[in-house]
């Protein structure tokens, strides 16, 4: 007889079975009763060859997966033609007081007939292996009427419990009668492992109260849930459950509990039952060493190895494998290679998981090519040993490899994991690969991954390392189901991408949603207060962090050090480490940092020094902030002995990062030829860091031929970024290499390349305003540019010189106004204007700080009795009473010998001042005119400062016209009569057909007028009578003979005091006694540091 399949006869003989039909002849069956069918099918399937014939004829009626389950099948068929065996109940052997494994009481067994177990629906029961498959049996196990055996009953409970549908479980499960306790033994393992430990305990509850006795398989499917819940009071009860059911002795439960309390992480009272034991097999000795391991406890986790041996208890792959990687943790490389040793002896190499371990515990001792020899002898790769070494590669910065590692597991038919997927992001995410990332975003896709939470928030942070923040909020916006982590990666995305209010707003929505935010959030979010460097920010995340009870959390504590500092709040951030009881290696670093970013290098070394003394010790970011805190400060010699007491007492390598500072340290102390050869005798290929550090150096010190070899270099590694091509130009421009200037201007046109725009903010009752060199767009902007003009006035007087030697084929005035509107004094003019006296005004920069607007901030901090902090790129920089924390290190070397206190120089050049003055009559200048420029009232001959024309006043004016004033603003105060004559005599003479004052139309006129008025002191009424009948033709030559007549005794008085050689001599030689550091003072120097013309 033959069929077309072994599905098919199944179904027939179930059919016939529920429909009674055992004589009516069906399709090929005609003829056959079931008890003959079922017969034939017995003996046909207890045949050994005839499983070949069902393989090649079966076909997935039911399940797909039932051909893998044909030899199961057949075990299960030959069985049910052997005679069957008594079914009575077999006497349970006696208890012996002595072992110590209890044996487990089972319920009296009841009696199957054999029709029941020999039917075909209770086959395919024991084939099923799907929810789906369940389904479709269940309907067969009703229409033949077996739903109410208890084979059937309990079958399904179990099934239903495996497949995680607890609900179905409770339907057939609750109308039971007469339950045994196997069923209750069943439902209470389906609640314990996938629905809550609490609906466990309930229904432990509910079965003790029914009378059924717990066995010990029920404490340990509890104990399970309770340790990976972290479920502790819980867990302590089943402990105590355990007791008074007599299982104290029971070694298998016993362990139960050891694990329960190490996943807990209360590994101590792990150990206390550990070593209560009577008795400890490898098992129990694994399960504890693994407890101390998972939770950090590396080295004692070792110890108990050790106590093991000698014990006589030899480790096994399972104990190998719990240690490693607690080995790794540790960074024992020495124990690592011991261990590895023992694995080689004891022939377990050759387990995929050992092998895996071992591989795992070298990556993480940063013996990368070892790790990578195992890996590559490894017979049996799996995903996991891929994962690892793609990992390893990743963590030690090897991104390039990392990624070729998987393409390579994907070329070997490797299906990726979500750890896969997550650890290629990693290295995408790190290493700027976004076209990389784009094709693992795709992988996800494919591989079916893009509901899986961990994977969507690694895309998450991945997009915003690369830069791609938008792709990332979309990503986020889609997620169905948002944890906590996703909220955390989006707010630091945005941190980390400068999209500061869009973090802030993110935290509020969560705090909206009532998502608690956790330390990974405040750490995230208060990164974003401190890039945004807003002081009530600060506080307001400050607050937030108390409020939620994470202040003594040693990270969240250390963000807020950090955040401090970077906030200018130096002080604060200091009360506040000070106040810490525990305090971790990145506090410490953070703190060091805050001090060098302020230019505090001494509070710097004090605290590293601190630092030594105590049980933390420093790391390699440790190292990078003194030496950077030192170049700061100027203390080079400080800073080269931590360089090399990093080499040689810590055996810390250099990065990258390292060398850079040491070049930075080097050349900023003006020792750019050692900084040079230091680059030169780099073990490793120098970075753009590195070179970067030295053009900057050349910067401060005017070193073309250097800086040309740095930039040389620069431009190769990286030949995109503006910020060197501007650096270069502004070397350039200092030594007058004009041609060179325009070359390098022209090569960024060539590329595209685009030079960042620098601006300035200043934050002023919760709002940020921000400004740009010669901005207008201020709704202030009018009163910004009017008092900053009374504050330009104010600082020349002290003594302040606008620098404008970075400009060519510019107007002097035009120089002048374009140095006056930058950016930072726009911001501070801004600050001082809407702020009461005595307010310390914050100002945060994108860009370092230019030579110009440091100089001025130091006179506005005197002029008007502020404290002024500015936050540019590099650093901190508190100027107060004229001085600047950093000591105008970066910008005093062309006036005094770098490394000079420069309170010191600023005294003797207010010495100097003082004197001049008082050898000018004790007269101050008296400022007329409006906006854009000056003019003096001279009441007799004195030396005006530097930079004063006599009609730079009409520079200012926004509706002049160029064409008529361009050579007036070209007058010098120390002009010939002949050069003014010119310079007025080439302006064009159709300007102003007419003079008179007020002219709305002509404002221009009215200012020319009153130069007029002034230099003449006339009255306005008698200048307006004078020249109503003029006209720029025949004004010019008024103008010019009352110009030369003002100037003549100015420029006499001018030479006078030039000639007078000794008394300049005299008051040198007194201030140099001040400062005998101070050699190369020269008149030239003396007038460029009060401010002074000298014209040669």
């Amino acid at each position: 007889m033959c069929f077309p399949n072994i599905i098919s006869l199944l179904y027939h003989i179930l059919k016939l079975n529920s429909l009674k039909q055992y004589h009516q002849p069906t399709h090929s069956l005609v003829g056959h009763e079931i008890p003959k069918l079922l017969k034939y099918l017995l003996h046909f399937l207890g045949k050994k060859s005839s499983w070949y014939w069902i393989r090649s004829s079966l076909t997935s009626s039911i399940s797909q997966t039932l051909a893998s389950k044909l030899k199961k099948l057949q075990i299960v068929m030959t069985s049910l033609i052997l005679p069957t065996a008594s079914l009575s109940t077999p006497p349970q052997s006696p208890i012996s007081s002595s072992s110590s494994r209890i044996q487990h009481t089972l319920t009296q067994r009841i009696h199957i007939p054999p029709h029941i177990y020999k039917h075909p629906a209770a086959i395919l029961l024991e084939l099923c292996t799907s929810l789906q498959e369940l389904h479709q049996i269940i309907p067969l196990i009703i229409k033949n009427g077996l739903y109410q055996e208890h084979l059937f009953q309990t079958k399904l409970v179990s099934l239903f419990c495996k497949y995680n549908s607890l609900t179905e479980a409770t339907r057939v499960f609750e109308p039971i009668e007469d339950k045994n306790d196997a069923l209750y033994h069943t439902m209470l393992k389906g609640y314990a492992q996938n629905s809550s430990i609490s609906d466990g305990f309930s229904f432990f509850c509910r079965m003790v109260e029914d009378g059924v006795q717990p066995v010990v398989y029920n404490f340990t499917y509890l104990l399970k849930g309770c340790g990976e819940n972290n479920y502790v009071r819980e867990g302590k009860e089943v402990h105590a459950q355990v007791i008074l059911n007599g299982h104290e002795r029971d070694i298998y439960v016993m362990t139960c509990v050891v694990n329960m309390y190490a996943k807990c992480k209360l590994v101590e009272d792990a150990y206390k039952v550990f070593v209560r034991l009577p008795e400890r097999d490898l098992v129990c000795w694994n399960t504890i060493i693994a407890g101390y391991a998972q939770n950090g406890f590396a080295g004692r986790a070792i110890e108990l190895v050790a106590q093991m041996l000698s014990e006589g208890l030899r480790p096994d792959p399972v104990t190998v494998i719990s240690i490693l990687p607690a080995v790794g943790n540790v960074g024992d490389l020495r124990v690592g290679k011991s261990i590895h040793g023992y694995v080689f002896k004891s022939g377990y190499e050759r387990h995929g998981n050992v092998a895996t371990a071992l591989v795992d515990m070298y990556l993480k001792c940063g013996c990368l090519s070892t790790g990578r020899v195992i890996f590559d002898k490894m017979s049996s790769k799996n995903v996991v040993s891929w994962n690892i070494m793609i990992d390893g590669y990743a963590q030690n910065d090897d991104y390039a490899e990392a990624l070729s590692l998987f393409d390579k597991m994907l070329d070997n038919g490797f299906k990726p994991t979500g750890v896969t997927v997550m650890v290629a992001l990693h290295a995408c995410a790190d290493s700027g690969e976004l076209t990389r990332g784009l094709f693992v975003h795709s992988l996800v896709n494919e591989l079916g991954l893009k509901h899986d939470v961990s994977v969507m928030n690694s895309l998450i942070s991945m997009y915003c390392k690369c830069k791609r923040v938008d792709i990332a909020a979309e990503i986020f916006k889609n997620m169905k189901e948002k944890t906590l982590v996703s909220w955390n990666a989006m707010i630091l995305g945005y941190a980390q991408n400068g999209q500061i209010i869009s973090a802030l707003n993110h935290f509020r929505l969560m705090k909206v949603k009532n998502i608690d935010p956790d330390s990974f959030t405040m750490v995230s979010i208060i990164a974003a207060v401190t890039e945004f460097s807003v002081l009530c920010q600060a506080k307001w995340v400050h607050g937030v962090v108390t409020r939620t009870c994470l202040d003594t959390n040693v990270f969240v504590k250390t963000a807020l050090v950090d955040m401090y500092a970077k906030c200018g709040a130096i002080t604060t951030a200091r009360k506040l480490f000070d106040l810490m009881n525990d305090r971790h290696v990145t506090t410490w670093n953070a703190m060091i940092d805050g001090y060098g970013t302020h230019g505090y290098g001494t509070e710097a070394i004090k605290l590293f020094e601190e630092m030594e003394a105590g049980d933390i010790k420093p790391n390699n970011i440790t190292f990078l902030c003194i030496i950077s805190a030192c170049s700061h400060s100027g203390f080079v010699e400080e800073g080269c002995q931590y360089f090399y007491k990093m080499k040689n007492e810590y055996e810390i390598e250099p990065t990258m990062d390292h060398y850079g500072a040491m070049v930075d340290l080097l050349g900023r102390s003006g020792r750019l030829t050692e900084a040079w050869d230091f680059i030169q005798n780099m073990p490793v290929e120098p970075g753009i860091n590195v070179f970067g550090a030295m053009l900057g150096a050349c910067k401060i010190h005017k070193n073309v031929e250097l800086a040309e070899m740095a930039a040389d270099r620069l431009f190769e590694l990286n030949p995109n970024d503006g910020g060197y091509y501007v650096l270069l130009a502004n070397i350039y421009a200092t030594a007058s290499m004009w041609d060179k200037v325009t070359e390098i201007r022209s090569k960024m046109e060539e590329r595209g390349i685009r030079k960042t725009p620098g601006y300035s903010s200043v934050e002023l009752e919760n709002e940020v305003h921000t400004f740009y060199s010669g901005s207008s767009w201020h709704s202030d902007s009018n009163k910004i540019y009017n008092f900053l003009e009374i504050l330009i006035d104010k600082i020349k007087d002290a003594g302040y010189v606008p620098a404008t030697d970075l400009m060519q084929d510019v107007e002097d005035d035009l120089k002048e106004q374009m140095v006056s509107t930058h950016s930072e004094k726009l911001a501070i003019a801004f600050g001082l204007l809407n702020t009461r006296r005595g307010t310390t005004i914050h100002i945060r920069k994108n860009l370092r700080v230019c030579g110009d607007c440091h100089n001025a901030t130091k006179y506005i901090s005197l002029v008007e009795n502020r404290e002024i902090i500015v936050r540019d790129l590099h650093r901190f920089h508190h100027f107060k009473n004229g001085i600047c924390s950093c000591g105008d290190y970066c910008y005093i070397s062309d006036l005094v010998p770098v490394g000079e206190d420069q309170k010191q120089h600023l005294e003797l050049t207010r010495e100097l001042a003082e004197r001049v003055n008082h050898l000018y009559g004790g007269r101050k200048w008296k400022k007329l005119g409006g906006r854009g420029g000056l003019i003096f009232k001279v009441p007799e001959p004195l030396i005006p400062p530097a930079g004063a024309r006599v009609m730079s006043l009409t520079d200012g004016l926004s509706k002049m016209s160029k064409s008529a004033t361009s050579d007036l603003s070209r007058i010098n105060l120390l002009d010939s009569k002949d050069a003014i004559a010119n310079k007025i005599k080439r302006c064009k003479t159709d300007s102003f057909p007419g003079l008179e004052f007020d002219n709305p139309d002509r404002p221009e006129c009215n200012n020319l007028l009153s130069i007029y008025q002034i230099i003449t002191n006339k009255t306005k009424e008698e200048v307006a009578q004078e020249c109503q009948s003029m006209n720029w033709g025949t004004f010019k030559p008024v103008l010019t003979d009352a110009l030369i007549d003002h100037l003549q005794p100015i420029q006499a008085r001018y030479e006078e005091i030039m000639s007078d050689t000794g008394y300049l001599d005299q008051i040198l030689a007194e201030g140099a006694s001040k400062a005998a550091d101070i050699a190369d003072v020269t008149v030239s120097n003396v007038y460029q540091a009060m401010g002074f013309l000298k014209r040669r």
